[in-house]
């Protein structure tokens, strides 16, 4: 807000909407943040500038992708102290402690739940990004983590000895000298899970037994559900007031590190219980003819495309690989839930047998660093 009490919003995002009269603003919103390379050409075509009078690309997008004046949360002190020939890089931001944020400073354009899911894929993209450029295929992409440093292991391919043996693995992006983890044979490690799916899930006596499974807890569930909701409900009420005063208190000028501070978590708090309640609902109890479907996708998909790798990451939450072992984290909820998991360790020496790999018992030779 200007000091006549004018709000200054960039304006791009509110003229796209005439730009698709048939659409409600939400999905427009949801079109051009999720398929963000299609509506820069298409802004550009239809003579939609940014707010300095040029075309649109990829920088002045993710400018709009990050703002959370859209959602209504007015927001200042964002942007990093000049360096000491006075220049400042506009996409160098302060740590949360230290920027403002109040609620309701300036009006609302799109829903935080919809914002909250941009943020989400942006972070997904940017994660998996080797995944659309490399040569090899890597299925559990974005899903395997280093069991030693904790990082997210990537693909890898190279050609050994005199014979230019093909070799490609899942391995630690830290530096060798930090982390001593040793890589995992991609080819082996795909194929296992696949198996894994197949035998836990991917058929019709398996899937019966989850659809089951996911019945137990759907009743639980159903039967919390009342004292759940109002539990939440509450909470939110409280963190909300707690905001609201914290917000007249910065209006009066009285403005300090531990307000920020404070301000910052409730924040953070508020936004977990409204995805946590807008999420809530009851469920009606599933039939097996519900997922059969699933069985026939799995028939009929192609190995080694994208799809593929798609319906087999939906029931890997995580898999973390250590010196001695794989632990498999399987999500068992078929798209109702995400409480729902089973864990699978296998053993490194168990995994290359199945295989009938050359490779020698690694158990002696790995160390922790």
């Amino acid at each position: 807000m200007n000091p006549k009490g004018r709000y200054r919003i960039q304006s791009p995002v509110r003229l796209r909407i005439p730009a698709f009269p048939e659409s409600g603003g939400d999905s427009v919103l949801v079109f051009l943040f999720l398929q963000s390379a299609w509506p820069i050409k298409e802004l550009n075509k239809q003579g939609f500038k940014t707010r300095r009078g040029g075309d649109f690309g990829k920088n002045s997008l993710f400018e709009i992708l990050r703002n959370e004046k859209y959602t209504g949360t007015y927001v200042f002190n964002k942007l990093d102290s000049k360096d000491c020939n006075g220049r400042r890089n506009g996409n160098r931001l302060k740590s949360d402690d230290k920027i403002i944020r109040i609620e309701n400073g300036c009006p609302a354009i799109i829903s935080k739940e919809l914002f909250d899911s941009v943020q989400k894929r942006k972070e997904d993209n940017r994660r998996n990004a080797g995944q659309y450029h490399s040569r090899e295929f890597y299925a559990m992409t974005g899903k395997i983590f280093c069991g030693v440093c904790g990082k997210r292991m990537q693909g890898n391919l190279r050609f050994s000895g005199r014979n230019k043996t093909r070799l490609a693995t899942y391995r630690c992006n830290t530096l060798r000298i930090h982390c001593q983890n040793k890589e995992v044979n991609k080819d082996y490690l795909d194929e296992y899970i696949e198996r894994l799916l197949a035998n836990k899930i991917l058929n019709v006596r398996a899937l019966k037994a989850v659809v089951n499974k996911l019945n137990k807890y759907i009743n639980n569930y159903n039967e919390n559900y009342e004292n759940n909701s109002i539990n939440l409900k509450n909470e939110l009420k409280e963190v909300c007031e707690s905001l609201e005063n914290i917000t007249k208190a910065i209006e009066k000028g009285i403005i300090n590190d531990s307000i920020i501070t404070r301000a910052s978590e409730l924040e953070e708090r508020k936004t977990q219980l409204e995805v946590q309640l807008s999420e809530m609902h009851q469920y009606d109890e599933m039939q097996y003819s519900d997922f059969e479907y699933l069985l026939k996708e799995y028939k009929g998909i192609e190995s080694g495309t994208e799809e593929y790798r798609t319906f087999l990451q939906q029931f890997i939450n995580k898999i973390t690989v250590f010196p001695y072992e794989l632990k498999i984290e399987l999500n068992v909820g078929l798209g109702i839930t995400n409480d729902l998991k089973e864990t699978v360790t296998v053993r490194r020496g168990e995994l290359y047998g199945i295989f009938e790999s050359r490779v020698n018992d690694e158990k002696e030779n790995l160390r922790y660093v």
